[in-house]
């Protein structure tokens, strides 16, 4: 398993959560200020990454624990000694802007972005896409 360091870039830890996550069976797909700042390459900054997911609270605990990262006293949020950035585990369902547009359910698919170490599902920013399954970056 990667190491994190204080020069594990977002990308890069988005990726190695979202590989350890689903080693354990968890599907969580990133969203928020961190997936718009891997789309942007970081002309928005964020400092946290939320992983959307239905997944038990406990099981995301131990499985983000593994890779070092400790809960804070918010209690929805995990801290790593190396990183400043913070994770947390917003509740499903994933969803984009307006749910309902002229008849249309907006997209509810994620997009694969894949790094030195690993791969990470990003919350689709199209609405509706019409894929409606992951597929990679450049797809739209």
């Amino acid at each position: 398993m990667a190491e994190i360091t204080p020069d594990t870039s977002l990308q890069e830890l988005a990726a190695l959560i979202s590989q350890t996550l689903e080693a354990e069976g968890i599907v969580a797909t990133l969203s928020g200020g961190a997936a718009v700042s891997i789309y942007t390459n970081n002309r928005y900054q964020s400092y946290d990454l939320d992983f959307v997911t239905s997944a038990n609270r406990n099981k995301l605990a131990k499985t983000i624990e593994s890779l070092g990262f400790l809960e804070t006293k918010a209690k929805r949020l995990f801290a790593h000694p190396k990183t400043a950035w913070l994770v947390e585990f917003p509740a499903g369902p994933l969803g984009f802007g307006n749910p309902l547009r002229d008849g249309q359910i907006g997209c509810i698919c994620a997009l694969e972005r894949s790094t030195v170490l690993g791969t990470s599902n990003l919350g689709c920013p199209k609405s509706p896409c019409g894929l409606g399954q992951p597929h990679a970056m450049g797809t739209h």
